[in-house]
């Protein structure tokens, strides 16, 4: 968004797309630049790293391209202005080169600076030829704002060539290529891009509310010291844009407000139960503002949830932390550091700076793993959300090695995240229950580096300067987090028995499930299919290496949903709301049992649930999440009363009530 030297506002594709992801940003940009407020100066290194990442993913496809032989005129912006470039990038287009790069394309209000414009032999009145748009993005996967951008450059092209290119396409990080139909954007694109007209042509108020962009934009300082000044609901830890939406409808629009709120206020559209989590989260931070003293509240014990998904403590259990560069390489990063820390103190450190190195430390890991677990069978790997778990699944099955080894340790169990503990037994006083905010309880930090953002702009100067001091930093900074998970699980341990006396009940320690053992024929079979892919893969051969992943290929492909299965397994009825594909607090509607009648000693139930997302339907067979078995199988459903109708066993209704169903 800038003016040009008659005053007049011009607009870009990222315009657009900024002010889709907050329509209050657009807001800013204009006060920014009619002079009614000051742009705040805000080292944002992050940001940085990802815009200079991504232009050298450009240049890596420009290369390619040259190094294909591809004729390629480049325009750009020149001292003669955009005007002045736009006219050339016509003229270039007539000309009919293979490939226009930085292409630039105005018309009206509207500016824009295509990546790459390729040619294809088909006629417009261009001639036998005409173009379409590509651009280079460093997702592993096309983004909606880069399919806007893209359709802009598209509608810009029907107006030069006179026909709209039938394909776009995104250079994805990972080196793929994702193609689309412009003429299946164009009516969305042209109604948002008129949305933003209206906003600018005749600015409404707007509120800042916190979106996913906030980490990316300078204006974050401004809206920060907005939410303070207003003390709004988004400071409440947890808390949803449509939950303080509901709220400010009952006219509570401050964490004041919340916090001093009546118990057991009827909002509308909100569960009494949620309202209620959300008032106590405000009222523990209301305290600490008022008194400066953080404090803490053990939750209600739920069955196999919070302090219940602990196991005893064992001679052998580690604790681990991965740091990892999201843009070690395009598309794709790098773990670059496993750290680990056991009962005692002591600190290991697997590092690895190239691929090669990647799959030989996750090897060394899960090797370390499953030699302390033969060891001590009543050890357990803690860490602090599934950051660790998913990036582990993720490169044993990109690199085809281990795979059975993690399966295995998952299936057993092994791996305790901590925060779902935390989230699940406890409420804080922070506004956040990151690992930094909850240690505040049991120990200070010490470590130079603020946050895994840090480790990743300085992991990444390392690359370029070497400096071993930069990893030995990194490395301490890991340290610090593994013994942080080491000294939160010994905290959460001593707060058990203290949730016992208080709630006056028993809170058994975690047992995994019994572990069904293959037969010997099985798993000799199965440990001969993993030595051949492995031997398959490690040849380098680009068949034999596929060859090898494709070994198991549909037992591979089901894991992941039985992943999801027991991760969802482990969340509460209020967690499984946000869920999806998950139907979250669902409470019997006070109707009789209705007999189905005929040989089958199955009733049919009736239940409310408050209204959600979900991706159940009638037909379906569903699972309670506590027992982790069948709770029958849905025979009506009304999503607008939010009512359905289960099918039950006997069996199924001598397990007791589902307070949640799973697919």
């Amino acid at each position: 968004m800038r003016l040009d030297p008659s005053g007049s506002l011009l607009l870009s594709p990222s315009d657009l797309s900024a002010h889709l992801a907050c329509a209050h940003l657009t807001s800013l940009e204009l006060s920014a630049l009619r002079g009614q407020i000051e742009r705040p100066e805000r080292e944002n290194l992050q940001a940085e790293l990802i815009r200079r990442k991504g232009e050298e993913h450009e240049a890596a496809f420009l290369t390619t391209l040259r190094a294909q032989g591809k004729e390629v005129v480049e325009i750009g912006i020149g001292d003669d202005g955009f005007a002045a470039a736009a006219a050339r990038t016509e003229e270039a287009l007539r000309a009919g080169p293979e490939v226009v790069y930085q292409a630039v394309l105005a018309s009206g209000r509207w500016r824009g600076i295509a990546d790459f414009l390729v040619r294809v032999d088909e006629p417009s009145g261009l001639g036998s030829f005409s173009y379409e748009a590509w651009d280079t993005k460093l997702a592993r996967h096309a983004k909606p704002s880069a399919v806007l951008q893209l359709t802009f450059y598209s509608c810009e092209l029907e107006r030069i060539q006179g026909r709209l290119p039938g394909a776009m396409h995104v250079v994805l990080g990972t080196g793929a290529q994702e193609t689309f139909r412009p003429a299946d954007f164009t009516a969305y694109f042209r109604t948002a891009r008129d949305g933003l007209a209206v906003s600018v042509d005749a600015p409404q108020v707007t509120y800042p509310y916190p979106v996913a962009h906030c980490g990316l934009c300078d204006f974050l300082p401004l809206c920060n010291e907005h939410w303070d000044r207003e003390d709004h609901l988004s400071r409440v830890a947890r808390i949803r844009r449509e939950q303080l939406e509901r709220l400010g409808l009952a006219e509570i629009s401050t964490l004041e407000a919340l916090g001093d709120a009546a118990p057991g206020m009827q909002v509308e559209r909100m569960p009494t139960q949620t309202f209620e989590t959300l008032r106590a989260q405000a009222a523990l931070q209301l305290s600490h503002r008022r008194t400066g003293l953080h404090r803490y509240e053990l939750l209600e014990p739920l069955e196999q949830r919070g302090l219940g998904l602990l196991p005893a403590p064992s001679a052998g259990d580690l604790f681990y932390d991965i740091e990892g560069d999201p843009f070690w390489e395009p598309g794709r990063g790098l773990e670059y550091l496993h750290g680990l820390v056991d009962r005692d103190g002591h600190f290991t450190a697997i590092w690895a700076h190239d691929r090669d190195e990647e799959r030989s430390a996750v090897e060394r890991l899960l090797d370390l793993f499953q030699g302390q677990l033969a060891v001590d069978p009543g050890m357990h790997v803690y860490h602090y959300a599934s950051y660790e778990t998913s990036a582990l699944k993720r490169l044993v099955a990109e690199f085809g090695t281990r795979e059975e080894a993690l399966d295995e340790l998952l299936r057993r169990e092994l791996f305790v995240d901590l925060y779902a503990v935390v989230r699940q037994s406890l409420r804080i006083s922070h506004p956040r229950y990151s690992i930094k905010n909850v240690r505040q309880f049991f120990m200070t930090a010490e470590a130079d580096l603020a946050g895994g953002d840090d480790a990743i702009v300085l992991y990444e100067q390392w690359m370029a300067e070497r400096d071993p001091a930069l990893l030995e930093t990194i490395e301490r900074y890991n340290e610090e987090d593994c013994v942080s998970t080491l000294r939160l699980r010994d905290w959460l341990v001593e707060r058990k028995p203290e949730a016992e006396r208080q709630h006056g009940v028993a809170i058994p320690w975690h047992e995994p499930a019994e572990l069904r053992v293959p037969s010997e024929e099985t798993a000799q079979a199965r440990d001969e299919r993993e030595a051949l892919r492995e031997r398959l893969v490690a040849t380098g051969d680009r068949d034999l290496v596929l060859l090898g992943h494709l070994l198991d290929y549909h037992r591979r492909e089901a894991k992941p949903v039985w992943w999801w299965f027991f991760a969802r397994c482990e969340l509460t009825a209020e967690e499984l709301i946000d869920d999806s594909e998950a139907i979250g607090l669902l409470a019997r509607d006070g109707s009789p049992p209705e007999p189905v009648g005929g040989k089958s000693k199955s009733e049919i139930h009736g239940y409310r649930f408050p209204v959600q997302q979900h991706k159940l339907d009638p037909g379906d067979a569903v699972y309670d999440p506590v027992t982790e078995q069948a709770a029958g199988t849905i025979e009506g459903l009304d999503n607008v009363a939010a009512t359905l109708r289960l099918r039950r066993s006997p069996a199924q209704i001598e397990r007791g009530e589902p307070e949640a169903l799973i697919p």
